[in-house]
């Protein structure tokens, strides 16, 4: 098992014996000294660029459309949030929808958050609006049932679009999202708009991309580049799984650090500690 589902279960058990220690069951827990903390799996992270999205929605039936378009372009979990979208909660006119989270319902919010119907999104809800019968509750009218398996259909499109499929097929797609919008948006204002907190978003969805590498390369971080041209320590860049004509990919498709040794700054190289050490003394003041 990965190491974040053995922590889980570690937890849980962890806590059930706990509660058996305080009514007196049992005089010692025996899972107390083993780590449970959950930690981020950053192996399965994995950018879901747009265009491989558009090349699986090119070939799609009408409700996969609407699918793809939800979970990539607003970030909503697959399934729970995504057959929960009722028409009455989409305002068009508004650009806002209001989803309902059943993993966060015992929150302050009640799992209910607003979130902005971006314009890549828009065309597909007003297709789907359009396409909708007099009537019609659900957006994601389709595939309702408790024996729908959309992790296999998907998994089928995504091969017919000539891709292979990546890790956690729908979470990444959100997690791309929220990457994107972290780019430009400020990142507590991402994370109410996909119903997570910022410290989750930045730990299990957020990805450093090879397109941020690159524009921080060629901007700076004032927008004016670097003038020393140095840096010290080391810079971690995520890469792409691009599928080979073959249908295998050049490089593993998950998230990989590949890291960058950077020669040393010129105002610190060769530089000694004086005695003082580094806080000033009386007699420098």
């Amino acid at each position: 098992m990965a190491d974040a589902t053995v922590r889980r279960r570690v937890g849980k058990a962890k806590q059930f014996f706990s509660e058996a220690v305080e009514r007196g069951l049992i005089d010692a827990n025996p899972f107390a000294k083993l780590v449970s903390n959950s930690t981020a799996n950053t192996k399965r992270q994995f950018f879901v660029p747009a265009a491989w999205i558009e090349k699986c929605i090119a070939l799609a039936d009408p409700n996969w459309r609407t699918i793809l378009a939800l979970v990539r372009y607003a970030g909503l979990r697959c399934p729970s949030e995504l057959l929960r979208l009722k028409w009455c909660d989409v305002n068009l006119p508004e650009s806002r929808m209001t989803i309902h989270a059943s993993k966060t319902e015992h929150h302050s919010t009640g799992g209910i958050r607003v979130c902005p119907i971006f314009p890549e999104l828009r065309p597909f809800l007003e297709s789907a609006w359009d396409a909708a019968p007099e009537g019609a509750i659900y957006v994601v009218d389709r595939y309702r049932g408790n024996s729908v398996n959309l992790r296999t259909q998907f998994e089928r499109l995504i091969k017919q679009a000539g891709l292979v499929p990546w890790p956690k097929l729908f979470q990444n797609l959100r997690a791309s999202r929220e990457t994107e919008l972290m780019a430009i948006d400020p990142a507590k204002d991402v994370a109410s708009w996909l119903g997570n907190s910022v410290p989750v978003a930045m730990a299990h969805y957020a990805m450093a991309t090879a397109e941020s590498f690159q524009r921080a390369i060629a901007e700076g971080t004032f927008g004016g580049g670097s003038k020393s041209g140095a840096i010290c320590g080391s810079i971690p860049m995520g890469t792409y799984g691009i599928p080979s004509q073959t249908g295998e990919r050049k490089n593993p498709g998950f998230q990989e650090e590949n890291r960058v040794e950077m020669a040393g700054c010129g105002s610190c190289k060769g530089a000694v500690m004086g005695e003082e050490g580094l806080e000033p003394t009386t007699s420098t003041l």
